[in-house]
């Protein structure tokens, strides 16, 4: 029974070890599997618009002088489909992007027609008179015109945009914070790259794909897995459709508001221990920072509960228990047998004894 109890508690010991340690290189190759989809989601973009920049086309950007970027702004969009929207802006204040309207719901949101597969957006202030000429192109996947809206009332300035003056004159290349898109309600950032001294190319991309990397990664049912910036904002996470704060908003909803445990590790800040308990179980938890494809500040979260991650260490203590019991009650039996062997010819050897003493020699 010692030796039994003895092997089970070293066998659940050092499953519990190796269980932990094999988790810990989980979540190393879980941040890797992160930062790699961020490189490659942002790598191709940079690629994409250092292309765009040779565009001799990309310092013209009145609606005619414009359209030859429509097939290099729209093989690009097919190329990345992470890409919300591919547009160029001028310091006259001169705009054109092409749009994909990919799904029903950004047709909506755009007013757009059923068969419509690409918006045009173009604003020209190339004119010697100041006007403002802004136009809404709808065309089909072949590029042919759909429908063509005016915009008389048009006030948007691409020169008061964060993608154009973060841009600047000795930085080619800049990459904004993560933020959520108004048109589309998607989580992403802006590419810019900088074609010449007057024109700057900017592209929309999209972060969803991240949620789906980290709904890959739930190690266990409740693991928690979040990717967040530094103002405590989720960029990505497993249940996409929580992330806005509301369905109108255009605020990202907080990390803490996700679950308590993930408010719990934000109190204690980046020199959280490498286990909490918030009362009710105990988390393993795994934090890194995220600094790929110009992204700053954006952190990885990773909490497993430890009942759950040491699930298997229970179940082998269990069944090492009850193997235990097993083998000690064929042990009884068996040991019972052998010593009834073991002490037949003790009796006998007394019974002898007995008979001498009584000088009883009647059998040898």
């Amino acid at each position: 029974i010692v030796m039994s109890t003895a092997l089970g508690i070293f066998n659940y010991q050092q499953n519990t070890r190796i269980i932990l340690s094999s988790s810990e290189q989980l979540f190393e190759k879980i941040e890797q599997d992160v930062h790699l989809d961020l490189k490659n989601t942002y790598q191709p973009i940079q690629h994409a618009l250092n292309l765009l920049a040779l565009n001799p086309n990309a310092q013209q950007l009145t609606l005619d002088q414009g359209m030859p970027l429509l097939e290099a702004f729209v093989q690009t969009l097919k190329d990345n489909s992470a890409l919300d929207a591919v547009y160029a802006g001028d310091t006259q204040g001169s705009f054109f992007l092409v749009r994909p309207l990919s799904n029903d719901a950004v047709k909506n949101r755009r007013k757009a027609p059923q068969h419509a597969a690409y918006e045009v957006w173009s604003i020209d202030r190339s004119g010697a008179s100041g006007a403002v000429h802004s136009k809404h192109l709808f065309l089909d996947e072949s590029l042919a015109l759909i429908e063509q809206r005016e915009a008389p009332d048009e006030t948007y300035d691409p020169r008061k945009r964060e993608w154009f003056t973060g841009t600047g004159a000795h930085s080619n290349e800049n990459t904004t914070a993560p933020y959520l898109f108004f048109s589309t309600r998607q989580v992403g950032s802006t590419l810019t790259r900088r074609s010449s001294d007057t024109t700057i190319i900017g592209a929309d991309l999209t972060l969803s794909q991240l949620s789906n990397t980290l709904a890959k990664h739930q190690v266990t049912p409740h693991t928690q897995i979040v990717l967040f910036n530094e103002q405590g904002q989720a960029l990505a996470y497993p249940d996409y459709s929580r992330l806005l704060a509301k369905e109108e908003s255009a605020q990202l909803i907080k990390v803490a508001e996700l679950s308590p445990i993930l408010n719990q590790l934000l109190e204690q800040g980046p020199n959280a221990q490498h286990q909490l308990d918030d009362g009710q179980r105990q988390w393993i938890v795994s934090r890194a920072n995220m600094d790929a494809g110009g992204l700053k500040g954006v952190q990885l979260a990773l909490l497993v509960p430890k009942d759950e991650l040491l699930a298997d260490a229970y179940t082998l203590r269990w069944k090492g228990v009850l193997v235990t019991l097993i083998t000690l009650l064929l042990c009884l039996p068996l040991g019972w047998l052998t010593s009834r062997l073991l002490v037949k010819p003790l009796k006998a050897l007394v019974q002898e004894a007995d008979a001498i003493r009584r000088f009883d020699f009647n059998y040898p």
